[in-house]
């Protein structure tokens, strides 16, 4: 998936500088999007312009995401969840809230659909390579080939030899 300066017509950015790369975001900017694998983090500008809360930001970067569809796949959800700062304390029991590198907004993408690995000039669409990080802890849909827990793959002559378990 690729970036331009907005999701669903709210903007992220003032510059368009910006839209190729992760993090970068000038003095005027609203927020500044960073993200790898399957999720992204929005963060609020501490200095926004006059009459313009966080509150509203963050309400519309929430909005924005949850409104998010693939023009290609109208019935594809590209979004799995959104979450603002706080609920992150509890992400299908984890405690994922870091003090000071947590997003305003975190967006978790549903697969085939993440960050990194976009079709150039295609602002949505299914990615061409999947396996990346970022997706939720519980991501199992064995229908559809998708199982996200993790896995821990070792070799070597130190290793001992066993039978397969169950």
């Amino acid at each position: 998936m690729l970036f331009d300066n907005t999701v669903n017509g709210i903007p992220l950015s003032g510059s368009s500088s910006n839209s190729a790369s992760n993090c970068g975001a000038s003095v005027s900017d609203l927020a500044k999007a960073c993200w790898a694998g399957g999720t992204i983090q929005v963060y609020v500008n501490a200095t926004l312009p006059a009459g313009t809360t966080k509150a509203q930001v963050v309400a519309g970067i929430t909005s924005a995401f949850q409104n998010l569809t693939d023009p290609a796949r109208p019935a594809s959800r590209v979004v799995e969840r959104v979450f603002q700062k706080a609920d992150l304390r509890n992400v299908d029991g984890s405690d994922s809230l870091h003090p000071n590198r947590s997003g305003d907004v975190v967006v978790v993408l549903r697969p085939p659909y993440q960050s990194d690995a976009g079709t150039p000039g295609v602002a949505i669409a299914p990615s061409q390579f999947f396996g990346q990080h970022g997706y939720l802890p519980e991501l199992v849909d064995l229908a559809h080939n998708v199982n996200m827990h993790a896995t821990f793959v070792a070799a070597g002559n130190e290793i001992r030899k066993q039978s397969p378990v169950a």
